[in-house]
């Protein structure tokens, strides 16, 4: 669905900013933890506030001027979906390719064991395409020095 005007695309492209940060809150706050629940209340508060944003925000895909408001990417077999949120003024629309990454490859036994990945968004297909980067070679890494 087309959003009907320039105000509701500044609108819905702020929401989902703030939607993506929140979850970024969200899931930094539980991969640490808190031992002792000092934000547990204001967390599942947010989470709760949080709840009914991406159904809403489902129904719109095109700004006011049919331009996509958002595109995404499948990496690593579906392990990593990636995401790029367009600007809803069609004056700061990008002209070259916006590059972002790297995104650390989901390991197999140790944090970047599988390499990463950077994701460069075509601002005229609204399409990303993925760079893979190999981990370093531990052989071929570090080296003593005295």
């Amino acid at each position: 669905m087309h959003s009907p005007n320039r105000h509701t695309d500044e609108l819905i492209a702020q929401v989902r900013r703030l939607l993506g940060v929140v979850e970024w809150l969200d899931q930094t706050a539980s991969d640490h933890g808190h031992a002792d629940d000092c934000c547990s209340g204001p967390l599942d508060a947010l989470s709760a506030a949080k709840l009914d944003l991406p159904r809403l925000l489902h129904a719109f895909t095109l700004y006011s001027d049919g331009r996509p408001m958002v595109s995404y990417l499948s990496l690593d077999d579906g392990g990593l979906r990636v995401s790029h949120l367009w600007p809803a003024d069609p004056a700061e629309h990008p002209v070259e390719p916006v590059v972002v990454g790297p995104y650390s490859l989901a390991p197999n036994e140790k944090p970047g064991d599988r390499g990463q990945v950077t994701v460069a968004w075509d601002p005229m297909t609204f399409t990303g395409t993925a760079t893979y980067t190999a981990p370093p070679d531990p052989r071929r890494g570090l080296r003593a020095v005295r």
